[in-house]
């Protein structure tokens, strides 16, 4: 469906598979999945003015640290609260080096990375959500850092919250059986203990989570060194012999760890 002008807060009612909304140069459209028969209600209005002022938004992150062959990855739950007014749009800071693979949320209806001109250019993860909240919303981001080998003294970077009057949250550190990651140098963090903390799963089957932190405001450093352990290869066979008047038939089974 196109919308008659762009710039509209749309809200969609009845539509089980999701929508999402999609501009190309001064049109704006959203498409929806319709499994059966059923009826659908659209609607949409000019888009209302935020103020921030009038807004106390907190925000929680739990993040995982994940070092595997293709990088580091930074996978992300933040759980937004709204004690006060109303949000529809989020934002965080993007540090240099960081790349936002993907947005993930049930309100998030799209998202894009602005950057800021300027001698100090600044990079702004946008993500407009479906419908204005006042209780809050859970989103689920997937970032990599650019350009950074997993090997050697690495600073995790992360994203910052842009216009939230509180954030805390958990790191977990985790990596594939080849890497030994082990801790440099952290400031303003508390190691609290592992088990039990809920952070986005891993990619990777065989990620095995290390230590857990906690921070309660920015700023926080984290320093890690990140080695590659030795290969092992533990192979054990079975070999079968049959002998008979024609021929000699050898079958061999071999399992590799």
């Amino acid at each position: 469906f196109e919308l008659p002008d762009a710039g509209r807060d749309v809200q969609i009612e009845w539509a089980p598979g999701g929508w999402r909304r999609s501009k190309m140069d001064d049109n704006e459209s959203v498409a929806l999945a319709v499994g059966g028969a059923g009826e659908v209600t659209i609607r949409w209005q000019p888009r209302r003015e935020e103020v921030p002022a009038n807004q106390l938004v907190s925000v929680d992150q739990a993040l995982l640290v994940d070092v595997q062959d293709s990088g580091i990855h930074l996978r992300g739950q933040f759980h937004y609260r709204v004690a006060q007014g109303a949000v529809r749009k989020l934002e965080l800071r993007v540090p240099a080096g960081l790349a936002v693979r993907a947005v993930t949320g049930a309100d998030v209806a799209d998202w894009s990375v602005a950057v800021e001109e300027g001698e100090n250019a600044v990079r702004r993860l946008e993500i407009a959500l479906k419908a204005e909240t006042r209780t809050g919303t859970d989103i689920d981001i997937d970032a990599f850092m650019l350009g950074q080998e997993p090997i050697g003294p690495v600073t995790v970077r992360t994203l910052e919250p842009i216009g939230v009057t509180r954030e805390t949250g958990r790191i977990v550190i985790g990596c594939s059986g080849q890497f030994h990651v082990r801790i440099a140098e952290t400031s303003n963090l508390g190691q609290i203990e592992r088990q039990g903390v809920k952070v986005p799963a891993s990619t990777e089957t065989l990620c095995e989570l290390l230590s857990a932190y906690r921070y309660t405001a920015r700023p926080w450093t984290l320093d890690v060194v990140i080695d590659r352990t030795q290969p092992r290869l533990v192979v054990s066979g079975r070999t079968a012999g049959a002998i008979t008047s024609e021929r000699v038939t050898m079958h061999a089974a071999l399992e590799v760890a």
